[in-house]
């Protein structure tokens, strides 16, 4: 498979991670796709399919696939996002089959943010990934509330 090594580590124990290029996007696609509409009622309020892939072809986001062999565990999303005093990994969106075997990819991710000159990494997701990255270091410091505000008229 022609994807960029990420930092992978060399024990057979540890899943590797990989980022995925944008020349080799359109290979690997439909195959991930599974991987996408697993976790589709996280995402498909923001995007479709088709905005994912294209986000991810022009580089302002970038696509991770956790790997055991040749078998595919996750896939992540993340973006660098430059505040004006920070920089910042975030991770939009992780999943597929075996998340708390991939969770050692973490790290690997981690790593590569913090060469991108990122000083935080920050998860957007869930709540039950407060019980699962809280064993890693994350630290709970916001909350998430949303609100459909669609059907909103003035009076």
């Amino acid at each position: 498979m022609d994807i960029q090594v990420q930092l992978g580590l060399n024990s057979d124990n540890i899943p590797r991670l990989f980022k995925v290029t944008p020349h080799v996007l359109p290979q690997l696609w439909e195959s991930i796709i599974p991987l996408f509409e697993k976790g589709k009622q996280y995402w498909e309020v923001f995007f479709g399919l088709e905005d994912l892939y294209k986000l991810i072809e022009l580089g302002r986001y970038d696509l991770w696939l956790v790997m055991d062999g040749t078998d595919v565990l996750v896939c992540v999303v993340t973006e660098v996002v430059n505040y004006p005093r920070v920089k910042v990994l975030r991770i939009l969106y992780i999943g597929g089959g075996d998340l708390d075997r991939s969770l050692e990819a973490l790290d690997q991710l981690e790593l590569w943010g913090r060469r991108q000159g990122a000083f935080r990494c920050e998860v957007n997701g869930r709540m039950g990934w407060i019980r699962k990255l809280n064993s890693r270091r994350y630290a709970t410091e916001a909350v998430l509330l949303t609100k459909d505000i669609s059907g909103l008229t003035e009076h």
